[in-house]
């Protein structure tokens, strides 16, 4: 489920409780990031501000982490299991393009690599609050893409091109083993 599935209050639309208690796990997408940090190039600003500017980072984790309380609340109150599908955020900072058609990301690993550990410390937080109920995260993506069809298609993100966790050759942007410790 994603964010169509909230009311103003944050509370799950009422056509949610049938498909959850149909569930025995449930699955949710969320992101530390607004429609600015989606669409267009400017993404590639907004990941910058997300990443180097600590009020934007501040408040864009603190509306994440409400909005995945909330949403876990309302998951423990069915008594089910829940999973985070996808989550993650860029590191583009910038871009260039070769051709036409290709973009490709500039990041700053280091950097990337210590929001993410900030991140990662949250998540954890909220599981320990939630008593296990999170049962894992998986981080979209693995590795750069930059052949992704929402580049070009109707919703315009290049910003897709930087959200691995590994540049697009596959090499890790930052220590991957150090931040899980």
């Amino acid at each position: 489920m994603e964010e169509i599935v909230y009311d103003q209050a944050l509370n799950f639309q009422d056509f949610m409780s049938p498909l959850i208690d149909a569930c025995d796990v449930v699955s949710i997408n969320a992101y530390p990031m607004g429609n600015k940090a989606w669409f267009t190039y400017e993404a590639f600003e907004e990941s910058r501000r997300f990443l180097f500017d600590s009020r934007t980072r501040n408040d864009r984790l603190a509306a994440f982490n409400y909005r995945l309380r909330r949403a876990l609340t309302q998951i423990e109150a069915a008594g089910k299991p829940a999973l985070l599908s996808e989550t993650g955020f860029p590191s583009g900072i910038g871009y260039h393009r070769e051709g036409e058609r290709m973009v490709i990301p500039e990041s700053d690993g280091e950097r990337y690599g210590q929001v993410m550990a900030e991140f990662i410390g949250i998540l954890r937080q909220i599981n320990l609050d939630y008593r296990g109920r999170l049962q894992t995260a998986y981080f979209y993506e693995w590795r750069d893409n930059l052949y992704h069809a929402k580049i070009w298609n109707i919703e315009n993100s290049p910003i897709h091109t930087a959200f691995g966790l590994s540049d697009h050759t596959g090499r890790p942007k930052f220590d991957i083993q150090q931040i899980l410790k």
